[in-house]
């Protein structure tokens, strides 16, 4: 059963080129050149889930509530509560380069302040979703930089690290829930995991702000750039994520725990067939660092 309403299209520029050309995929990935630092490659059989993430299985009876929609000027991306006031997501949702010649992000040109969405979807047909909005400020991984480069007269990622950011709320967000386990051990190659997103559907690319989810499993890890933080990286078929899912979780179940290992970075333009996230358990510290500041800020 779809609960289908449109958000506004997204038409930051930069916002657009970071969703298509590639998040956190490096430049070698995304233009089918050898990959810097892998830590291992293994063929994957299809996933259970046939669909795309943006197109399949819309999120109805609420599962993954902790998953919520930020809105960036007319621009959108996704993200995960990780405590009562504060959404982890990726860093290259808010940012873009200094100048119009610059090749390179960091932290220093990002947008400080944002609106955040919770939604909570109702069981009886026709009935609106009950969305909750407030405020945030936007702090970004003070290690995040991006290397961009032009390729067949359009930009793509060259090479990114530590594409982290969270977002500290004005207020507790109704009807949600909070997702902040962090395992030790990375990923291995097969597991099965979760993707939640709000972007637009693969083929009705009009239609966002639905909350989904779909499953994958992992295709690859690699060191990333700084050879410190990890990537995952899932491939065709299984879910996989457009155009206003950057920043959205990723998630693996394990005896019946949920944990959060994965942060979307944006999709390799590819024919939508590849996803890479960045993988939490390489910063554990400094999430743990931005929760113990947000619990500060609440009882300040």
């Amino acid at each position: 059963m779809s609960r289908r309403y449109a958000r506004r299209e997204a038409t930051l520029g930069l916002m657009l080129f970071l969703s298509l050309a590639g998040g956190c995929v490096s430049g070698e990935a995304a233009t089918g050149m050898a990959a810097d630092g892998p830590l291992g490659l293994g063929l994957v059989s299809p996933s259970r889930d046939e669909f795309g993430l943006s197109g399949g299985i819309e999120d109805a009876e609420n599962r993954f509530r902790s998953a919520v929609q930020i809105e960036i000027g007319s621009g959108l991306c996704s993200g995960v509560l990780i405590a009562r006031r504060l959404v982890l997501t990726a860093a290259h949702c808010f940012c873009w380069p200094s100048g119009p010649s610059v090749r390179s992000m960091d932290k220093t040109a990002c947008k400080k302040n944002v609106v955040v969405e919770s939604v909570l979807y109702r069981s009886r047909e026709g009935v609106e979703p009950w969305v909750d909005r407030t405020g945030g400020t936007v702090v970004v991984h003070e290690g995040f930089r991006s290397e961009l480069d032009v390729a067949g007269g359009r930009l793509f990622v060259k090479s990114k690290v530590a594409d982290l950011a969270v977002i500290y709320l004005e207020k507790e967000l109704a009807n949600t829930s909070w997702d902040n386990k962090l395992r030790e051990a990375e990923v291995l190659l097969n597991d099965e995991v979760t993707v939640v997103g709000y972007g637009a559907v693969a083929d009705e690319p009009a239609l966002k702000g639905i909350r989904r989810f779909g499953s994958n499993v992992v295709a690859e890890l690699r060191l990333s750039n700084d050879r410190k933080g990890r990537e995952i990286r899932f491939r065709f078929p299984g879910a996989h994520t457009h155009r206003g899912d950057s920043g959205g979780p990723c998630f693996l179940e394990e005896k019946g725990t949920r944990y959060l290992v994965g942060i979307n970075g944006g999709y390799v333009s590819q024919g939508a067939t590849e996803s890479w996230f960045t993988s939490t358990s390489s910063y554990r510290d400094w999430i743990a660092k931005q929760i113990e500041e947000a619990k500060k800020r609440e009882t300040s």
